[in-house]
C-alpha cells in the first residue's frame, strides 16, 4: 500500500524531490525516478505538502518519458504519475487537456505489460495496477471532452483483456474487474464501442482461444448487469429492429451474442426476449430463419428451461417451425435429436410438428426428417411412439425413392437389432410384426428398384446371415409365423415359378463347361482305376451334352476323347456318320459345325477325307462360290451368302442379341475351316485357299461378305477373322505361307475408328505373344499403340510389351543354358540307339556340333522386332511424303514407344546389333514391289520412306541410348527375303535439314554379365580345330548370330597371319568421306581391333576367340543367315517346308 511501514507520515523536504530532467544520463535518471517513487509510495492520500511534487508532475508529463527506449524508465515514470494522482485525489494537478489525455493513454499502455508474468518488472506493474484501482484514477479520464474518455477507456479495456493470463492470481483479476467496472459505471450511457469490446470476448473465436478472458468478462457483465442491461437492450434494438448498424462491427454475430448472454445473465435475457420474438414475425425471410435457428439452438441445449420459461416465444417458434418456409423448417429440423435427448418434456409439441412436416411437399424436408427420426430412436423399438410409427409407415410409401429407401432401410436396421436379442417382450414382437410386413409389402410395387430393395432388406435384415444358427432359426420362424397370409401366395404364381426355373437352367448351362473341364482333367485317373460303371454313366450323360450349345458340346467332345484315347478315331468317325450335316435349318446346325471343326483337329488322319468333303458341301450351300475351285482365276472369286435359313438354340448363356443367326453361321464356318486346316496341315491344300480368302474377306469388310450386317455384326465377324489369321500366323507350318500384306491387313484393324476393334485387336496380339516362340512381327504390330487416344489403354499395352519382352529374354536364357549344359557334358548326345557305322567319326562330331552348338534363331529376339516395325511404318497410309516434318515427328513417337520398351532392361552389347540391323536395312529395298519399269517411281518412293525411318531410328538411338551406340558394327544383320531385297549401301540421309529432335537420355538397366562357359563354334570340315575348342564368357541374354557372306559384296578371309594387311585393304576400299572421318576419329585403334577380332565371314575356317575385359569393344558378333521364308516359299505349294521355329518347338517339346 502507499503508506510507510511504520504507519507514521514522513516529513518531506523540497530537497528530497530529486530532479528527473530529460537531460540527465540514463542511469542517473533511472536512479532518481526510483528514489522519487519510493518517497511517493510512503505518502498517504491527500498529503498536505503535495505541492512539493507539482514540478515533478509537470516534468513527467513530457513526451520524453512516454516514448523512452527503456521499459523500466517508462514504468517508473508511470508509477510516479499514479502515486501523484493518488496523493492529489480526488482532484488532479493542473494541466492542459492535451497533457491529461497523453498521460492517461500512457498509463493505459503500461497495463499491457501485465501479460509477462516472468518479467522482472512484473511486481512493479502489479503495484501500478493496484495504485490505479485504489483511488479510481481513470474516473477523471472518462469525463474528458471530445470523446477522449471513450478513447482512453477503449485502450484500458483492450489492454486489460489482452493481458489477463491463466496464471494470474484472483487478487489481480479482481483489480482488473474493479477498474473496468468503475469505468463502465462512470458513464451515463455506455458507448456501443465499449460494449462490443465485451461482446467480442464472450463469442467465438475469442471464447475458445482465451477462456481466462471469457471468465473475466463474464464476471464483469454479472457485476455490472444493472447498468449494462439498458445499453445491451438498446444495442439489440438497433441491430434487430431499427437495423442501424452503420458503426457497429458485431451486428452480424448478434445471435451468437444472445446465446452467450443466455449462459451469463438471465436478467439481461429477460429484456431481450421481446426483441427476439419480434424478429420471428418480420416479413424478411432471412431474418425469420436466423431468429428461428438461434431459438432452436438455445431451446434444444441441455441444462436450461428456456422453452418452459418463455412460453410465448416457444409458441411463436413452433408456429414458424410448422408453417414457415422450407428454408426455416430445414434449419430447425436439424435440432430435433437434441430436443428429444435433452428435453423429453417437449416431445408432445414436437411430434405434432413432425407429423405436419412429414406431409410437406418438399422432398428435402421429408428426407431430413427421416434422417433425424433414425437418429432419435437409435434403432430402438421402444422409443418409437404411435405418432412416430405413423410417420415412418407413411414415409415407407413415399413417392420419392430416396425418402422411401431411407425409411425402409431404417426399418431393417431396427428389425435386425431387436430380433437377435434373446430377451423378447410381447411389445417388441408386436412391433416386429408390423415392421416386417411393412418391408415385405414393398415387393408388391411395380418398380424394379423397390423389388430389389425388398430383396436386399429381406436377405440382410429380416433373415440375417451373420448370426448364430439357433438365432437364425428363431428369427426365420418368427418372420414366417407373423407374416401376412397374403404374402406367401406371391411365390406360387406361375410367372414366378417359370422365371425361377429359367434362372436355374441358365446357371446350369454356365457351370457345365467348368464341370466338363474337371471331368476331362480327371480322365486319366478314371481310366487307370478301371471304373467301367463310371465310364458307362459318363458316356451316356456326355452324349446328351453333344446337342447343347457349342461351348458345352465342345467340352463334352474333348471329355469323350479323353475318356477313350485309343478308340477316339473310331468313335469320331461313327459320330460323323450318324450326324446329318445337310439339315441347315435345324437349331443344331451351328453345334454340329463347331464339333466338325474340332473333330478334324483332333483326328486329322482318320477324318481328313470325309471331313473335307463335308466342309466343302457346307461351303457350297452357305456360299455360292462360282469360281472358288477354278485354280486358273482365284483372284476373281466372288461369293454371295444366303440369308434367313438358320436358327439358334434358345436360352444360350452370354449370347449377344444383336448378333443374328446368319452371322453366327459365317463365324463358325470360318472357325471350323481354320481348325480343320490346322489339323490337316499338309493335307489341307485345297481347303487352305478357301479359308485364307474367307479370312481376308472377314477382316477387309468385303461388301459381298458383310453387305447386310449391322455394325455390331461387322465388328463380330472382323474379330473372328483376326483370331483365325493369328492362329495361322503362329502355327509353324502355315507361317511360311503368310504374306506381308496379311500383317498390313492387321495394321488396318489397329487404325480402325472403332475403339472396340482396336482394343480387342491389341488384346488378341498380346495373348498370342505370351508364347515366346511366336513370330516377332506381332510385337512390332503391338507397338502401334503409341498413338492410342486413351492414355490408360496406352499405358496398359506398354506394360504388356515389357512383360512380353522379359518373357522372351528369359526363354532365350533358358535355351542358352540348356545348350551350355549339353555341350559341357564331355560326350555326344544319343537318341538311345547304338550306331554301328563308325566309318566317319568326324561327321558324327560335326553333326553333334550342328545340333548342340547351333545358335538360337535371332529372329525370336525382341530387338529384331525393329526390323518389321520400320517396314510396317513405311507402309502406313498416312505416311505419304518422306520429308514431311510433321509426319516424321509422329513417326518419332511410334519408334520411341517401341525402343523405350526394348532399351529398359537390355544387354550392354545390344548397340552392335542395332547398328548392324540399321546398316542392313540401309543396304536393302522393298522386296514386295516388283522391279518393273512401270513401278520404278513407287519403288523409289518406298525406298525413301524406308530409309528415312532408318535414319530417324538411328538418331533416336544415338540420343536415347548414347552409351550403347558408341560401338561400331563389324558386319550386317541378315534380313527376311520376303520383305527386303539386297542393294547397294545408301550413304545419303533423307532427314530434312529443318527436322530437329532433342530427346533426354534414359537410364538403361543393363543385364548383368553372367559368365557361362560355351564351346567354340567350329568348322564342319575341320576336326582338328574341333579338338582345340576353348571356352569363353558370354552374357546369357546377348545376341549371338553367325553370318554368311553376302552375294553382292565380296569379303576376304581374315587369318591370324595377314590380319594387318587385310585391315589396310579394307581402308582403301572405303569412300573418301568415310576415310576422312575414320582418320579424324579418336577411336581408330579400337575400330581396327574390332575388325581384326571379327569372325570369318565365309564360314570355311574358324579361330579361337579370347576373352577380353572390354565386352563392348572386343566382343565378337558373328551373324548366321537364318532359315527365313523366301519369296518362293510364299507360293501356294501344297506342302511347304517348316522353318526353324518348328525345329525349336519340337526340341522344346522333346
Amino acid at each position: 500500500m502507499a503508506t510507510s511501514s511504520s504507519g507514521s507520515i514522513p516529513d518531506v523536504l523540497p530537497s528530497q524531490v530529486l530532479s528527473v530532467n530529460p537531460s540527465l544520463p540514463t542511469n542517473k535518471l533511472l536512479d532518481n525516478l526510483t528514489k522519487n517513487q519510493r518517497l511517493l509510495q510512503s505518502l498517504p492520500q491527500n498529503y498536505e505538502k503535495r505541492h512539493f511534487f507539482t514540478g515533478l508532475f509537470k516534468t513527467l508529463l513530457d513526451d520524453f518519458f512516454y516514448s523512452h527506449e527503456r521499459a523500466d524508465i517508462q514504468l517508473y515514470a508511470a508509477i510516479c504519475l499514479a502515486d501523484i494522482i493518488r496523493i492529489y485525489a480526488p482532484n488532479l494537478p493542473d494541466a492542459s487537456p492535451e497533457k491529461m489525455l497523453n498521460m492517461f493513454l500512457f498509463l493505459a499502455r503500461q497495463l499491457i505489460g501485465l501479460k509477462k508474468i516472468d518479467d522482472t518488472l512484473f511486481t512493479r506493474r502489479y503495484y501500478l495496477l493496484e495504485n490505479l484501482s485504489m483511488v479510481q484514477s481513470f474516473i477523471p479520464a472518462v469525463n474528458l471532452e471530445d470523446n477522449r474518455g471513450c478513447q482512453i477507456s477503449t485502450i484500458v479495456l483492450t489492454n486489460l483483456f489482452n493481458a489477463v493470463q491463466k496464471k494470474h492470481s484472483d487478487q489481480l483479476k479482481n483489480l482488473m474487474i474493479e477498474i473496468v467496472s468503475v469505468i463502465l459505471a462512470e458513464y451515463e450511457t455506455i458507448p456501443f464501442a465499449l460494449l462490443e469490446i465485451l461482446f467480442a470476448r464472450i463469442i467465438d473465436p475469442e471464447k475458445k482461444l482465451r477462456e481466462e478472458c471469457y471468465e473475466l468478462v463474464e464476471a464483469i457483465i454479472r457485476r455490472c448487469e444493472s447498468f449494462l442491461k439498458p445499453v445491451i437492450v438498446d444495442y439489440f434494438k438497433a441491430v434487430l429492429i431499427t437495423e442501424d448498424t452503420e458503426f457497429l462491427h458485431l451486428h452480424t454475430k448478434i445471435y451468437n451474442i444472445f446465446d452467450a448472454l443466455c449462459h451469463i445473465s438471465d436478467t439481461i435475457v429477460d429484456d431481450l426476449i421481446p426483441t427476439i420474438e419480434h424478429r420471428l414475425t418480420v416479413s424478411n425471410e432471412k431474418h425469420r430463419r436466423d431468429a428461428a435457428k438461434i431459438i432452436a439452438y438455445v431451446t434444444s441445449s441441455s441444462n436450461n428451461d428456456f422453452a418452459q420459461k418463455y412460453k410465448t416465444l416457444w409458441n411463436t417458434f413452433l408456429q414458424q417451425f410448422k408453417n414457415g418456409t422450407p428454408e426455416i423448417q430445414l434449419a430447425c429440423i436439424k435440432y430435433l435429436k437434441s430436443y428429444f435427448i435433452n428435453h423429453p418434456e417437449l416431445r408432445t409439441d414436437l411430434e405434432d410438428v413432425m407429423i405436419h412436416l412429414s406431409l410437406s411437399t418438399d422432398t428435402n424436408i421429408r428426407s431430413q426428417l427421416m434422417t433425424q427420426l433414425r437418429a432419435i430412436t437409435n434403432s430402438n423399438l421402444l422409443d418409437i411412439s404411435d405418432k412416430i410409427k405413423q410417420i415412418l409407415c407413411e414415409r415407407a410409401r413415399d413417392k420419392i425413392w430416396e425418402v422411401r429407401k431411407e425409411a425402409l432401410d431404417y426399418f431393417g436396421h431396427v428389425y435386425k437389432k431387436e430380433c437377435i436379442n434373446a430377451n423378447w417382450s410381447n411389445d417388441i414382437q408386436k412391433q416386429l410384426t408390423w415392421v416386417a410386413n411393412c418391408i415385405i409389402h414393398l415387393y408388391y410395387q411395380t418398380a424394379t428398384q423397390d423389388k430389389l430393395l425388398a430383396e436386399r432388406l429381406l436377405t440382410f435384415y429380416l433373415m440375417p446371415w451373420d448370426v448364430k444358427t439357433d438365432d437364425k432359426v428363431r428369427v426365420l420362424l418368427t418372420l414366417y409365423s407373423n407374416i401376412f397370409i397374403q404374402h406367401p401366395f406371391i411365390f406360387n404364381s406361375r410367372e414366378s415359378l417359370e422365371f425361377l426355373c429359367n434362372l436355374l437352367k441358365q446357371h446350369v448351362l454356365e457351370l457345365a463347361p467348368i464341370l466338363l473341364r474337371t471331368i476331362e482333367a480327371c480322365a486319366p485317373l478314371i481310366i487307370t482305376s478301371n471304373q467301367s460303371n463310371m465310364l458307362t454313366l459318363l458316356d451316356s450323360e456326355l452324349s446328351t451334352y453333344l446337342t447343347l450349345h457349342p461351348p458345352i458340346a465342345k467340352r463334352a467332345l474333348y471329355c469323350i476323347c479323353a475318356l477313350h484315347p485309343n478308340e477316339k478315331d473310331d468313335m469320331l468317325k461313327k459320330m460323323i456318320d450318324d450326324t446329318q450335316y445337310d439339315q441347315f435349318d435345324s437349331d443344331q446346325f451351328i453345334t454340329r459345325l463347331v464339333l466338325l471343326g474340332h473333330m478334324l483337329k483332333i483326328s486329322p488322319i482318320a477324318l481328313g477325307d470325309i471331313g473335307k468333303r463335308i466342309l466343302n458341301n457346307i461351303s457350297k450351300y452357305i456360299i455360292d462360290k462360282r469360281q472358288i475351285y477354278d485354280n486358273d482365276d482365284e483372284e476373281n472369286m466372288t461369293s454371295s451368302f444366303l440369308h434367313g435359313h438358320f436358327t439358334l438354340l434358345p436360352d444360350e448363356p452370354h449370347s449377344d442379341p444383336e448378333i443374328g443367326a446368319d452371322t453366327r453361321v459365317k463365324r463358325e464356318l470360318v472357325k471350323a475351316l481354320t481348325r480343320a486346316i490346322l489339323g490337316l496341315r499338309e493335307n489341307s491344300a485345297g481347303l487352305f485357299t478357301i479359308t485364307y480368302k474367307m479370312i481376308r474377306k472377314c477382316i477387309e469388310k468385303d461388301q459381298d461378305f458383310t453387305g447386310e450386317m449391322s455394325e455390331s455384326e461387322i465388328i463380330y465377324i472382323r474379330l473372328c477373322g483376326l483370331s483365325c489369321l493369328l492362329k495361322l500366323i503362329c502355327h509353324p507350318y502355315f507361317y511360311t505361307r503368310i504374306k506381308p500384306d496379311d500383317f498390313l491387313m492387321i495394321m488396318t484393324l489397329l487404325r480402325d475408328p472403332s475403339s472396340t476393334i482396336r482394343q480387342r485387336t491389341y488384346r488378341k496380339l498380346a495373348e498370342q505373344l505370351r508364347d515366346p516362340v511366336c513370330p516377332i512381327e506381332l510385337l512390332a504390330l503391338l507397338a502401334f499403340a503409341a498413338k492410342e487416344p486413351e492414355r490408360e489403354h496406352r499405358e496398359q499395352i506398354r506394360r504388356l510389351m515389357l512383360q512380353i519382352i522379359d518373357t522372351r529374354r528369359e526363354h532365350i536364357k533358358l535355351q542358352l543354358s540348356y545348350k551350355t549344359t549339353s555341350t559341357t557334358n564331355g560326350h555326344q548326345k544319343t537318341n538311345g540307339f547304338d550306331d554301328d557305322n563308325d566309318d566317319d567319326d568326324d561327321n558324327d562330331n560335326n553333326s553333334s556340333s550342328t545340333i548342340d552348338d547351333k545358335p538360337i534363331d535371332y529372329t525370336l529376339y525382341p530387338e529384331y522386332s525393329l526390323t518389321y516395325f520400320l517396314y510396317f511404318l513405311s507402309k502406313s497410309p498416312a505416311f505419304i511424303l518422306y520429308d514431311d516434318i510433321e509426319m516424321l515427328h509422329t513417326m518419332t513417337d511410334y519408334i520411341l514407344f517401341l525402343l523405350d520398351a526394348l532399351l529398359l532392361r537390355c544387354d550392354t552389347t545390344v548397340g552392335l546389333f542395332y547398328k548392324g540391323l540399321l546398316r542392313s536395312i540401309k543396304s536393302s529395298e522393298d522386296a514386295t514391289i516388283s522391279s518393273d519399269k512401270e513401278e520404278k517411281a513407287e519403288r523409289k518412293d518406298a525406298l525413301k520412306k524406308l530409309h528415312v525411318l532408318v535414319d530417324l531410328a538411328y538418331v533416336i538411338l544415338s540420343q536415347r541410348a548414347s552409351s550403347l551406340m558408341i560401338c561400331r558394327a563389324s558386319s550386317n544383320v541378315p534380313l527376311p527375303d520376303m520383305y527386303f531385297k539386297k542393294t547397294r549401301y545408301n550413304h545419303f540421309s533423307y532427314l530434312p535439314k529443318d527436322f530437329k529432335i532433342k530427346l533426354k537420355p534414359i537410364t538403361i538397366t543393363t543385364v548383368s554379365d553372367t559368365t557361362t562357359p560355351i564351346n567354340k563354334r567350329t568348322n564342319i570340315g575341320n576336326s582338328a580345330d574341333t579338338n582345340n575348342n576353348t571356352n569363353m564368357n558370354k552374357t546369357a541374354s546377348s545376341i549371338t548370330i553367325v553370318t554368311t557372306p553376302s552375294k553382292s559384296i565380296k569379303q576376304k578371309r581374315i587369318s591370324g597371319d595377314n590380319e594387318q594387311n587385310n585391315s589396310t585393304k579394307k581402308k582403301r576400299n572405303l569412300p573418301s568421306i568415310k576415310k576422312r572421318k575414320r582418320q579424324t576419329s579418336n577411336n581408330v585403334n579400337e575400330d581396327q581391333e574390332v575388325n581384326s577380332n571379327s569372325s570369318p565371314v565365309n564360314g570355311n575356317s574358324s579361330r579361337n576367340i579370347s576373352t577380353n575385359s572390354s565386352n563392348r569393344s572386343r566382343i565378337n558378333f558373328p551373324y548366321e543367315k537364318p532359315q527365313l521364308r523366301s519369296a518362293s516359299s510364299s507360293s501356294s505349294s501344297p506342302s511347304p517346308k517348316p522353318n526353324r521355329r518348328t525345329t525349336i518347338k519340337d526340341k522344346n517339346s522333346s
